[in-house]
């Protein structure tokens, strides 16, 4: 496999080497090279007694997750958002109209 290593240069203090989405493997050294071994030496060590397994678990239905799709073989709900957007229309043309007369 192989890592993403954030190697960053200190000023006066050497090399930080980082595992990129590991933050607990942080490594400084005083060179490029001894960074990059110690942080391999600490990957390793880290994978050495590990095992990577997929967990699933049941998970709650959202309350409205049964209402998903219910319209969509509903040949008469195009034209409901066609009354909705209309309606809405007429409503934001009433508001305009409203803050033009100084209405609130």
């Amino acid at each position: 496999m192989s890592y993403d290593i954030l190697l960053e240069k200190v000023e006066n203090n050497g090399y930080t080497a980082r595992v990129w989405g590991w933050p607990e493997i942080a490594i400084q050294a005083a060179t490029r090279e001894e960074a990059m071994e110690r942080v391999r030496a600490a990957l390793q060590k880290q994978l050495q007694d590990v095992e990577i397994v997929k967990l699933d678990l049941e998970t709650a239905e959202h309350p409205l997750a049964r209402f998903a799709g219910m319209w969509a073989d509903d040949p008469t709900f195009d034209d409901f958002l066609a009354e909705i957007d209309k309606y809405r229309r007429e409503v934001d043309a009433e508001t305009a109209q409203l803050e033009l007369e100084g209405v609130e």
